[in-house]
């Protein structure tokens, strides 16, 4: 949808109004590629609601408001003002502030103003993404041991992924899911380190990946998206009878403007040329959507959901779902022996170990 600065604007108004009335939000803010004047035609818009119900957990939805997304992040009162992730900082910082009646948001921006780019709030971000790093790791290791090599390459990526972020943050970019992997080589560049990228590269299995080849995991990532989708709603009693805080995230993941969102980036993302980040960023959309319908289909057998051996049970599901295969295809698992995802494996331990181990001597070079 089309809308001239006058129409988005009182989209925007109308729809935080809304929002406010709601006892439970103590502010609103916009955030993410609108704010930073980056949006596109295809960008939703991300609000971030500070909640001070109680509620102890991160929670996001879509929807669909006088023809705009508007992608909800409500976070508890809590976390503002606090590391709790890097993420979270990053969007309490950058937030345009749109209701806070108690100055809530506005003494949290106030403080991040003065502390966002000082060593301790540099190297707690660090410490963030490598804590999320250390734990794929951990998840490689019990794959390996279930024999399931395609989820531990997943793994892999994603660590290194994760570690690749204290890079890109450490650098002054935009670290995030929908972030370039253009960014990740500028920060690369920046310090020395684009053996690094290569790596990453490699630890992702982008090597070749040309606009022909990205264009065919995009329509293998809208197939996928479809089959799950489709499971998903013939189990839907299944799916509402998940603990709220893993259903709401299913729910997130599974929403049916996320694809459209995701298929939008992508396409864009394509068009500039950007082949690795169209990749990388749908993989990275497709992965939790995965996770929930392993715990759809886990629950659905009375079973517990065990991440790593995500693939694994993909595999099993069998009856025609054709996610397997089509997962197989997105993520660049094919082909793949022992020996190489040994390396694979290997190389994502070494990167994580070496951002570890440079960045106290990276953030003390940015003072």
């Amino acid at each position: 949808m089309t809308v001239s600065a006058r129409e988005f604007r009182s989209i925007i108004n109308s729809f935080v109004d809304e929002l406010s009335r709601d006892e439970s939000v103590a502010s609103v803010g916009l955030f993410g590629s609108w704010v930073s004047y980056e949006a596109s035609g295809s960008s939703s818009i991300d609000v971030l609601v500070v909640d001070w119900s109680g509620c102890d957990y991160e929670c996001r939805e879509l929807q669909e408001y006088r023809g705009l997304v508007m992608d909800v992040d409500r976070v508890p009162l809590s976390w503002v003002g606090e590391m709790v992730s890097p993420e979270v900082d990053h969007k309490v910082h950058g937030a345009m502030i749109m209701h806070d009646p108690g100055g809530m948001l506005r003494r949290a921006q106030d403080f991040l103003e003065v502390n966002y780019r000082s060593q301790g709030r540099l190297e707690m971000r660090a410490e963030g993404y490598l804590s999320a790093a250390e734990m794929y790791l951990s998840r490689i290791n019990s794959a390996l041991s279930r024999g399931d090599h395609e989820t531990a390459c997943v793994f892999a990526e994603m660590g290194a992924a994760s570690a690749a972020l204290v890079l890109v943050d450490l650098a002054g970019l935009s670290p995030g899911r929908s972030s370039s992997a253009w960014d990740l080589r500028r920060a690369c560049e920046r310090f020395g380190m684009l053996d690094v990228y290569r790596d990453f590269l490699e630890i992702g299995r982008y090597g070749g990946i040309d606009g022909g080849e990205a264009s065919r995991v995009r329509g293998c990532f809208e197939e996928v998206w479809g089959r799950v989708l489709r499971f998903l709603g013939e189990n839907s009693g299944v799916l509402g009878g998940l603990p709220e805080r893993l259903g709401s995230g299913v729910g997130y993941s599974a929403d049916p403007l996320m694809l459209g969102v995701a298929l939008g980036r992508s396409g864009e993302m394509l068009e500039g040329c950007d082949f690795v980040g169209a990749v990388g960023y749908l993989r990275g959309r497709l992965l939790p959507l995965l996770e929930g319908l392993g715990w759809v289909a886990s629950a659905k057998v009375g079973d517990r959901f065990d991440y790593t051996c995500l693939f694994r049970m993909l595999g099993g599901l069998g009856g025609g779902l054709g996610v397997y295969e089509g997962a197989v295809d997105v993520f660049g698992l094919r082909g793949l022996d022992e020996g190489a995802v040994g390396v694979l494996v290997e190389g994502a331990r070494g990167l994580v170990s070496r951002v570890r181990g440079e960045r106290r001597g990276l953030i003390a070079g940015l003072g």
